[in-house]
């Protein structure tokens, strides 16, 4: 992996101190958005992985979590986030994106969309969020009160997490020690409210840009791989996952 670097950019009146990867491979981009309470650090099997070396790689942290700025100024609304990601984007002048996007960053994606798709060549869903199930720390998060999640709710998930017999989810622990609980909280209201209201999942069925939906072996027999079977979307399953 590169060494991580600081790109300053002002969103809103307000400057925001973002810590990215970058190298430049080729005129292509593979640009990475990370899940929630994770950072550009759970990509770090791209750099050294067999067949891409003809891309140039982006990862980066959004605001709130990794070593990017944590304001409590921010909303950490996904089309606040989103609004990050353009300017982080116009601001390097990357071209020619093949947005991959993990769990919450599947969302920020659809949202950056909205008004960005002539920039992206495809959209790469890795079990983003869509619908309703889709929300687990997320809707452990939003159940309770901004109060009851700063003093205890948050450090519950996070020990959750630590003692886990699942190792990727271990891995996940030393991420969320690196995310603002505020971010986390914020981040967590937005992203069920949107997996809620039926958003998230109609900007995904009626993308204008060639996307694709991969998810774990054990999750193809859930109500949305269905669904996006029948709108006969292209999906990839992950085994042993």
């Amino acid at each position: 992996m590169p060494a991580g670097q600081k790109l300053e950019i002002k969103y809103q009146g307000r400057w925001l101190n973002i810590s990215y990867c970058y190298e430049e491979r080729g005129e292509e981009t593979l640009f990475f958005i990370h899940g929630l309470g994770c950072c550009k650090d759970s990509f770090g099997g791209i750099w050294k992985a067999q067949g891409y070396h003809n891309y140039s790689i982006f990862t980066f942290d959004l605001p709130g979590f990794g070593d990017s700025s944590k304001p409590t100024s921010f909303s950490y609304d996904m089309k606040d986030h989103a609004g990050v990601v353009d300017r982080i984007i116009k601001r390097l002048n990357l071209k020619n994106l093949h947005l991959i996007g993990h769990s919450m960053g599947g969302a920020i994606v659809l949202f950056y969309l909205d008004a960005a798709t002539d920039n992206a060549l495809s959209f790469i869903n890795l079990e983003g969020n869509l619908c309703p199930q889709d929300c687990t720390f997320s809707r452990q998060a939003k159940n309770a009160s901004w109060r009851e999640f700063e003093s205890s709710v948050f450090d519950q998930i996070k020990e959750e997490v630590r003692t886990s017999e699942d190792k990727d989810l271990r891995v996940y622990y030393g991420y969320l020690c690196k995310s603002s609980p505020y971010a986390f909280y914020q981040s967590s209201c937005s992203l069920v409210r949107y997996s809620d209201s039926g958003i998230i999942l109609k900007k995904f069925l009626h993308l204008r840009v060639k996307s694709y939906y991969v998810f774990g072996e054990k999750n193809k027999k859930t109500e949305i791989i269905k669904t996006l079977n029948d709108h006969r979307l292209h999906l990839t399953s992950v085994p042993q996952s």
